[in-house]
């Protein structure tokens, strides 16, 4: 009865040691949460609506604090980010700006528009797509032989992305001829398809053409 009840206490008194570790380790991730969740840092967002191809100064553009995570990183953190700078998008009033959304304006094309493509049902999206991102667009379309399939864009870059999944908008960077013919197609397609570019196969090409030279 004894050596049973020893048992019995010396089974507790673990059960509490662990408890109470298990409690302290509880705690101590807790505290390392809060402690990342609590850092913050400033980041440039719309004072007002601005229109594409408008500069941006001190009186269109606000500083705000938010938690520091991954997706903060993409937003400007650096007034010198924005000097000299113009917005390569429609940015309403509170809208975060990214890295994607403005061109120093030295190194904006004079040809250069920006078109807007709604997923819709004859718009279609094959894998998610991100601001900075490169896509080619092919077209489906009635021609005199019949239906036709065409690879009507290579390579264009994406400026901006807005909305998700069906509701989703993205917006391309093109000349404004080719903003006239995609336009053109958004009209008279029966199905345009979005494919994005493997930006790895990219880089790998770039790599493999400097090695060789």
């Amino acid at each position: 009865m004894i050596e049973a009840k020893r048992k019995a206490f010396i089974f507790l008194l673990l059960a509490f040691i662990l408890a109470v570790i298990a409690a302290g380790l509880i705690i101590q991730q807790l505290q390392v949460i809060a402690e990342s969740t609590g850092k913050t840092i400033q980041v440039a967002v719309a004072g007002k609506d601005i229109n594409s191809y408008e500069e941006l100064n001190s009186s269109n553009v606000e500083w705000i604090d938010v938690p520091l995570t991954d997706q903060a990183r993409n937003f400007i953190q650096q007034k010198s980010e924005i000097k000299d700078s113009i917005s390569i998008v429609d940015l309403e009033e509170g809208n975060y700006i990214t890295r994607n959304m403005i061109r120093a304006k030295s190194t904006i094309p004079p040809n250069e528009r920006i078109v807007q493509l709604n997923v819709t049902d004859n718009v279609i999206v094959d894998e998610p797509i991100g601001e900075g991102d490169k896509v080619d667009i092919i077209t489906v379309y009635e021609a005199e032989g019949g239906t036709t399939a065409s690879l009507a864009f290579e390579g264009i870059p994406v400026v901006q992305v807005a909305g998700d999944g069906a509701d989703s908008i993205i917006r391309v960077s093109v000349t404004i001829e080719d903003a006239q013919q995609l336009i053109y197609y958004q009209n008279i397609a029966k199905q345009i398809r979005v494919l994005r570019l493997n930006n790895n196969v990219e880089v790998q090409e770039v790599e493999q053409s400097e090695e060789g030279e």
